[in-house]
């Protein structure tokens, strides 16, 4: 219809604004990075990322199109009142959910046949 054929121009637009800015949220964290050999250990090793820790966990379960299931929690780590050995550094909680997203996007990528 008419109203669809108006508004593709707009959709296109927006949708390639979304790849640009995925594009650029790649390149600015360096993405790419998280498959070097050794990338896990240091981004989860509290020697080599300080104050991170991973709170994802696979559920053992798969969605309704047979795709894993992690379960996160919102909160890092600790209450803030709570008695902790180091400091918590938010960030690079970030980075470590992110390398896990990344490299599990990219391990589903390559188990159904995609580059």
């Amino acid at each position: 219809p008419k109203k669809e054929r108006e508004d593709a121009p707009r959709i296109a637009e927006v949708a390639l604004e979304r790849i640009k800015s995925t594009l650029r949220y790649r390149k600015e964290y360096d993405v790419l990075a998280f498959h070097a050999p050794g990338m896990a250990r240091k981004l989860m090793y509290h020697d080599t990322n300080p104050g991170a820790c991973m709170y994802l966990a696979d559920a053992g379960i798969v969605d309704k199109k047979d795709q894993p299931v992690l379960v996160g929690r919102l909160g890092l780590m600790m209450a803030e009142d709570a008695e902790q050995h180091e400091p918590i550094v938010p960030a690079n909680h970030l980075r470590a959910v992110m390398f896990v997203f990344e490299r599990l996007a990219s391990s589903l990528r390559l188990a159904h046949g995609h580059r």
